[in-house]
């Protein structure tokens, strides 16, 4: 279904969950047009209702927030060519985006995430979400290029460009994927179109991840907190 209302493009995708306990039995996603960046970075993710969100800007070269890892992988005529998995991206400042003549791709901070790697740009971006992942968001810029959309391994969107609201320049809009029914996000993945002479260099910012504890860790918290409880109350009895 497709829902259309100041800028936002919404969609649920009921997914299959292939017999793995951690695929979401469906995922949402939401693509927000570039009109919803502001550089007040609160107002702008209360807009994405990323709120509460851990916040990755690519502003250090320390192994990304949350856990996460990111895949490049594909080359011509090959989609699993040259794979590489760091933790620690390819970033450029916002120096040197101007001067190369993309001064407005940056979604906050100064310095954004890139899809290059030692032996060239990779068609394939694919974000390695850490267990209990219920929500994944990430600022899209320069897409100018058909770009498919996967998560948890399986088809989410065609193409990106076909969206309303999308640019093909500067910011192209911001891409929001959240676990369905209690489901996970283990993974979302760019993927270019039609890889045949030319490999597009994209821009990726203001990276949004929101992992719930696990059950089991919340029910533990509980019964030390009962324990302590109990242990105190006996205290208190044992000095009476």
């Amino acid at each position: 279904m497709r829902q259309i209302a100041v800028g936002v493009f919404s969609l649920v995708a009921l997914f299959i969950s292939c017999g793995s306990a951690l695929a979401a039995p469906g995922a949402n996603v939401q693509f927000f047009g570039p009109s919803v960046y502001n550089s007040n970075t609160a107002v702008m993710d209360t807009a994405l209702g990323i709120s509460g969100y851990t916040i990755e800007g690519f502003e250090s070269a320390s192994p990304l927030a949350g856990g996460v890892s990111v895949t490049l992988t594909g080359w011509f005529g090959d989609p699993n060519g040259f794979p590489l998995t760091t933790s620690t991206p390819t970033r450029q400042p916002r120096a040197e985006l101007i001067s190369q003549g993309y001064p407005n791709v940056i979604w906050d901070g100064d310095w954004v995430m890139n899809n290059a790697r030692p032996v060239g740009y990779a068609p394939r971006v694919i974000f390695n979400l850490p267990p209990n992942t219920t929500g994944f968001g990430i600022g899209l810029s320069d897409i100018s290029t058909g770009t498919a959309v996967k998560a948890n391994g399986l088809p989410l969107l065609t193409d990106l460009q076909t969206l309303p609201n999308f640019s093909s320049t500067d910011r192209s809009g911001y891409l929001l994927v959240t676990g369905v029914a209690g489901g996970f996000v283990t993974s979302v993945e760019l993927s270019q179109i039609n890889v045949t002479n030319f490999i597009d260099a994209i821009r990726l910012d203001h990276m949004a991840i929101l992992v719930v504890p696990e059950p089991g860790a919340a029910a533990g918290f509980a019964g030390i907190i009962f324990s302590i409880g109990a242990m105190r109350r006996r205290s208190k009895r044992t000095l009476r």
